[in-house]
């Protein structure tokens, strides 16, 4: 079971780490502006992470308000995360999408936890 879970979420964190990624580069290519673009990729992961989380990975239902703030407390923490990363490796001369990259594959180590146990965790 757990390991099903395991594998779900990170099945549905590739999809949205795509649509981050992918959306990250397409406004990049389009605005020429790095924040911008995270602000924007970030936003769309969210929505798609929470959506999919919720019913694919932990199949939780009700308390949707709850479970939706605490969502949206974990992914501001999360963009303040990448938007720190972004302006790091920007100072360092690393690559936009190589610090997409980087962003989405490191968010999982302390995503699952939290969204496993405090976000997702009890079922109704």
């Amino acid at each position: 079971m757990l390991h099903s879970k395991i594998m779900r979420y990170l099945f549905v964190g590739g999809f949205c780490s795509f649509v981050f990624i992918a959306s990250a580069n397409l406004a990049y290519f389009l605005s020429s502006n790095e924040w911008l673009s995270t602000i924007i990729s970030n936003i769309l992961g969210i929505l798609c992470g929470y959506f999919l989380q919720m019913r694919l990975t932990f199949e939780a239902k009700g308390r949707h308000i709850q479970r939706f703030w605490r969502y949206l407390l974990l992914s501001f923490l999360i963009m303040l995360y990448s938007q720190g990363i972004t302006f790091l490796f920007q100072k360092l001369g690393v690559l936009y999408p190589v610090t997409i990259v980087f962003i989405a594959g490191s968010i999982p180590f302390f995503s699952y936890p939290l969204q496993k146990y405090w976000i997702f965790g009890d079922k109704e």
